[in-house]
C-alpha cells in the first residue's frame, strides 16, 4: 500500500517551477533554468490495523512501513523554464522497512539507491532514463514522476491570500498512476500567505488531497492534508508536511495454515505521515543577493551601475504623480501592481532587451499591454498611445477608465 501513495512525496522533491510575488496576488510560473539544484530528504511512515476473515474466523494484524528518499537533483535542460532533463543522485540510505505482526522486519530495497540517473522528457512527452540495472515498474514510475508534476499544482491565474484552486486533474491522474476505471483523485490548494524564510520571499500553501485506487483486488483510500512552503524565486517547494488517514478493503487468495490455497477478506484503517525538506544549493539566485522581501523594495547598491543588472534594478516603486507602478522580480520575471487613486490593477511582465519589460495589466476581465524601459532612475512606460516617465515617488493618482494607462 505504501508504494501506491509514495508519489505524495514528489510535491517536496521536484516542484521545478517559478513563482512571482506581487503586492496583491501571486503568479505561479514555471522557471527552472539549467543549473538550478537542490538537496532533498523525505520520509513516509504508515501504520494500519487490519483484519483478515476466512471461513468465519478473523485474524488481527498490524502493518507498519517506513520509506526514505534523499539525494540531489540538478536541472540539466529546460524549455521556456520547464525542465526537460534532470540529473538525480540518490543517497545510499534510500530504502524502506516493513513490519507485520508475527513476522521479522523486512527491508524494502530501492533500485536507484547510491546511483546517479538522468531522466529526460522528449517532445512527445514520454519520459526516459539512462539507468542500466533492473528496476520494478513502481520504482520507475516514482523516478519518472520527478519531472512530470511541475504544472500539476499551479493555478492558471494569479491568486491572492485566501484564494483556493484545484490541481490539474489530468496531471494528477498521471502523477499518481490513476489508470483504472474506478481510480480517482483530487487536490485543492489554498494560498495562506507570503513570508520571509531565510531572507527569501516564500509562499505558504495549504494542500488537501484525496485519492481512491483499485489494485490487485483491493480498494485503497487516502485522505491527507498539510502545508507546503514554496520559494517564490524558483517555485521550489522547500518544505512539505502532510498527515492523513488510509484504508483498504478487498478479497485476496493465499496459502492457508496447511499450505493449501484459501480465499480471505481483508480490511484495515490507519494513518499516513509524509515530510520533506529540500534545500536549494545552486541556481535561482541562491548564490546572488536574495530577492526582495514582501512589501519591501530590493536594496540598491549605489556603487553599481543600475544598467549592469537590469533585472534587479527594474524592481521597485515608480510614480509620476498620476500612475504608480510597484514591481517585484522573481525567477527572471516580474509581477506587481499599477495604482490609480484607490484602484489597483495586477500586472505581470517579462524581460525585454537589456533593460526593458513587456507585459500586461488587468482591469476587471480585460487586459492591456504595456512596455517599459529603465534609464537611470526613470522608468519609461508606454501603454496604448500614451507614454509615462516614472520616477521613484509615492503620490495619489487619478483614475480614468476604461484603459487607465491609455487616457491620462
Amino acid at each position: 500500500m505504501t508504494r501506491i501513495w509514495k508519489s505524495c512525496l514528489v510535491l517536496g522533491v521536484s516542484l521545478c517551477a517559478g513563482s512571482l510575488w506581487a503586492a496583491d496576488k501571486v503568479v505561479f510560473k514555471v522557471a527552472a533554468e539549467p543549473g538550478v539544484a537542490w538537496k532533498f530528504d523525505q520520509t513516509q511512515d504508515s501504520s494500519s490495523d487490519n483484519k483478515a476473515t476466512s471461513g468465519g474466523q478473523a485474524q488481527q494484524f498490524t502493518n507498519k512501513m517506513h520509506q526514505r528518499r534523499a539525494g540531489k537533483v540538478e536541472v540539466l535542460k529546460s524549455t521556456d523554464g520547464v525542465p526537460t532533463s534532470l540529473k538525480i543522485t540518490f543517497d545510499e540510505s534510500c530504502e524502506g522497512t516493513a513490519d507485520m505482526t508475527g513476522r521479522p522486519q523486512q527491508k524494502v530495497p530501492f533500485a536507484y539507491a547510491g546511483k546517479t540517473v538522468t531522466i529526460t522528457r522528449g517532445a512527445d512527452g514520454k519520459v526516459t532514463d539512462d539507468f542500466e540495472g533492473q528496476v520494478d515498474p513502481g520504482s520507475a514510475n516514482e523516478l519518472h514522476s520527478m519531472i512530470e508534476q511541475e504544472g500539476v499544482i499551479f493555478p492558471k491565474n494569479p491568486v491572492a491570500v485566501g484564494d483556493e484552486w484545484p490541481a490539474d486533474a489530468a496531471g494528477l491522474a498521471k502523477l499518481f498512476q490513476l489508470q483504472g476505471p474506478n481510480d480517482k483523485g483530487g487536490m485543492t490548494l489554498k494560498l495562506l500567505g507570503v513570508k520571509d524564510v531565510g531572507g527569501r520571499p516564500t509562499a505558504e500553501v495549504k494542500v488537501s488531497l484525496a485519492m481512491f485506487k483499485d489494485q490487485q483486488g483491493m480498494k485503497f483510500k487516502m485522505i491527507s492534508q498539510g502545508t507546503a512552503l514554496v520559494d517564490l524565486q524558483t517555485g521550489h517547494a522547500v518544505k512539505t508536511d502532510m498527515k492523513g488517514t488510509n484504508s483498504m478493503t478487498g478479497d485476496q487468495n493465499g496459502p492457508g495454515p496447511d499450505g493449501q490455497p484459501m480465499a480471505y477478506h481483508v480490511e484495515g484503517e490507519g494513518t499516513l505521515v509524509t515530510a520533506s525538506v529540500s534545500d536549494l544549493i545552486g541556481g535561482g539566485g541562491v548564490a546572488a543577493v536574495v530577492g526582495p522581501k514582501p512589501n519591501q523594495d530590493p536594496p540598491i547598491n549605489p556603487l553599481v551601475n543600475p544598467l549592469a543588472n537590469p533585472l534587479a534594478s527594474l524592481a521597485g516603486k515608480y510614480s509620476d504623480g498620476k500612475l504608480t507602478v510597484d514591481l517585484v522580480e522573481a525567477g527572471g520575471a516580474f509581477a506587481g501592481t499599477f495604482m490609480l487613486g484607490d484602484k489597483k490593477f495586477p500586472a505581470t511582465a517579462q524581460k525585454k532587451g537589456a533593460a526593458g519589460l513587456t507585459g500586461s495589466f488587468e482591469v476587471g476581465a480585460d487586459k492591456f499591454d504595456f512596455t517599459a524601459t529603465l534609464e537611470g532612475d526613470t522608468l519609461t512606460l508606454v501603454s496604448g498611445s500614451t507614454t509615462y516617465k516614472l520616477k521613484k515617488a509615492a503620490v495619489n493618482p487619478l483614475a480614468t477608465p476604461p484603459n487607465p494607462l491609455g487616457n491620462p
